[in-house]
């Protein structure tokens, strides 16, 4: 039995980087933006914060072989955030799952849904798509019991397949 790459990458719980770069030629992931942000409603009760709590938001691109395909957006728990990995989610490059395996944090990831729904037009734009629906899911990692970050990811179906 074939399974697309798509739906491997929708219901794994390790690293969507690692997978990608099983398939692709290259793998790079363009920052899009850092900040703060002030949660409240499900995003903090997810999180494990008060509402009005601050956490840090990073958005990023990861492109395989040039093309767009997963915009992904983490909201990360500073007070449950070892230091080191505080200062890389602000700073790096690097896809997140890549700096919990280099500072070998044991974690947990729990996938708590999985969708489709119509691209908005920040996604046609980012992505480059032009399909009626694009799949997306949303997770949690854990790290000593308690959640380090909500992810987002919006995949692209004209790049890992399974269009529209």
């Amino acid at each position: 039995m074939e399974v697309p790459l798509l739906e491997v990458l929708l219901y794994t719980d390790g690293s969507v980087t690692r997978i990608l770069e099983r398939f692709f030629e290259e793998v790079t992931i363009d920052p899009l933006e850092t900040r703060k942000l002030k949660v409240e409603g499900r995003e903090a009760r997810l999180l494990g914060v008060p509402d009005g709590d601050t956490v840090y938001v990073r958005r990023v691109v990861i492109k395989v072989d040039g093309r767009p395909a997963i915009l992904a957006t983490s909201l990360a728990r500073p007070d449950n955030l070892p230091g080191r990995l505080r200062r890389l989610v602000l700073q790096s490059r690097k896809p997140l799952g890549k700096m919990i395996e280099e500072l070998r944090l044991e974690t947990r990831r729990e996938i708590l849904r999985v969708e489709e729904a119509r691209p908005s037009p920040e996604d046609e734009e980012i992505l480059d798509v032009s399909v009626p629906k694009i799949p997306w899911r949303e997770y949690l990692v854990y790290h000593r019991r308690t959640p380090m970050l909500l992810i987002r990811e919006r995949f692209n179906p004209e790049v890992l397949g399974r269009e529209g």
